[in-house]
């Protein structure tokens, strides 16, 4: 079980750092290659990381059934960052 939970959390690791390079590249399509776009990516990627270890952890721990509910986030991420990103990046110059 250890295992497989150190395999799952380096899986979601190296594909947060891939979704972060992507878009990066999107948003600097939107912005221009410029320290807006960077900044933005950063900052929202560094605030999901408070978000998630200041309201997840705790109650992380508490759940019998830790890993399915990790995995069920991760699912989610997953389907928000590949199909969700996507679609609305194009509509962020109207913003």
């Amino acid at each position: 079980m250890r295992g497989l939970s150190l395999v799952l959390f380096f899986t979601s690791g190296a594909s947060a750092l891939a979704y972060q390079a992507i878009w990066g590249r999107m948003l600097g399509l939107v912005f221009g290659n410029t320290v807006f776009a960077s900044s933005t990516v950063l900052s929202v990627f560094m605030a999901g990381l408070a978000l998630g270890g200041a309201l997840g952890g705790s109650r992380f721990m508490r759940r019998r059934a830790g890993l399915r509910l990790y995995a069920a986030l991760e699912a989610a991420a997953a389907l928000a960052g590949g199909v969700l990103v996507p679609l609305l990046a194009p509509r962020l110059p109207a913003l």
